[in-house]
Formats: structure tokens, sequence, C-alpha cells
């Protein structure tokens, strides 16, 4: 996407149906120039009181004119490596009564350029089911981390359902309920051997 003047935003936007309730609105983006804004928004006025949601992310560089609308937020006003790929993610809370809503992004009266990726929305939690093989191997214990949290989103060690001081069963599979959508995790398998094996979910797990 591509914006060559700084008279308005520009956007690409899709409408979506919605049920109450928590939604992400998420992806990947690489921008060289420009501001970026990713907004989840409706509302429905046929009901009394009126209801909607306005949910926003901005990404960027740095702001080059001071015309653009002082409601941006300071900690929209750092750039990132204009060679990788960046994520987002907008947290949606859906009320009563709406029953779809528009999602848009693009770039936020800036000249400049972003391409996007992975573009998803969906329910805030999600189940997750988890198969692990030890490949011959008996394992002792299985643990599922999120980035940026010390606390496992799951231990074995503290599962009623895998007795202590016995191998987990193979292959070792376990379902999760309301595993946030939007996380990145580590999963951590250890051999009864001690050998300890790691696969980064989504990007390397199946």
């Amino acid at each position: 996407m591509t914006a060559h003047d700084k008279v308005m935003s520009g956007y690409w936007a899709q409408k979506m149906p919605v049920q109450a309730g928590d939604y992400v609105f998420r992806g990947y983006y690489r921008t060289v120039t420009g501001r970026l804004l990713m907004y989840a928004h409706g509302t429905n006025t046929d009901v009394q009181p009126a209801v909607g949601v306005d949910a926003r992310a901005f990404h960027g560089s740095s702001i080059a004119s001071f015309l653009v609308p002082v409601f941006v937020p300071l900690e929209a006003l750092a750039g990132p490596d204009p060679e990788s790929w960046h994520p987002f993610s907008v947290k949606v809370a859906i009320p009563e009564g709406l029953e779809e809503i528009t999602l848009s992004m693009g770039l936020y009266f800036t000249p400049g350029e972003v391409w996007f990726d992975d573009v998803w929305f969906g329910p805030a939690t999600v189940q997750m089911t988890l198969n692990v093989s030890g490949e011959g191997e008996r394992l002792e214990s299985v643990k599922i981390l999120r980035d940026g949290s010390a606390t496992p989103v799951y231990n074995s060690a503290n599962d009623p359902n895998c007795p202590t001081g016995q191998p987990l069963p193979e292959p070792f599979k376990v379902t999760l309920d309301a595993v946030a959508s939007d996380g990145v995790y580590m999963i951590e398998a250890k051999t009864v051997g001690g050998e300890l094996q790691r696969i980064r979910f989504p990007e390397e797990a199946e």
C-alpha cells in the first residue's frame, strides 16, 4: 500500500460479522516510511442506547509533520526497522447488540509505503491441542510457556492426569481451553534421559 501525500489517510477495509465477546485483530507489517493505523470500529444506532467499538493500534516511523492529529499516543512515535516484519495486535471487546464491525489498516495522514502479511481476526482465546512424541525416548515432562511470562501456561508436573515419577504416555496429548490466540509459545519437552527439546509455536510447530 502506498500513499503519495499527507492530505488524507488511506486504508484497506473489510466488514466482519461478530457476536458479543473478546476478539483479536492481528498480523505483521513492514514499512519504509509513514504512520500506520490498524483499527476495528463499528456502531449500531438502531438500539438504545447506541453501542459501538473503536479499538486502535498505531505503528510506523517518526511523524514528519506537525499536521498529524495530536491524539496519536506518544508511544507511537518510535520507528521500527524497515527491513523486518513486525507484529501488531488489537484487542477488540464487542458489546451486546453489535453484529458487524469494520477492520481497517493503512497509512495515517502521512505519505509512505507499507506491506501487510498474515492478517487474522478471530476470538481472543482458542482451544489448543498439543501432541508430543519422544521419537523413541520416553518423556519425563512437558511445559508450555508464553513469550513474556515466566509462569507456564501448562506444566505436566502439575497435571493430576500425569502420575508423579512415571514417564508420560507416548505420544503425549493434552488439550487446553482459553489459550490466548495472539500469543507466541515455547513448548519444552524433557526426556527421561535429561535431553531438553524446544519448539516455538506457531512459527515452528505443525
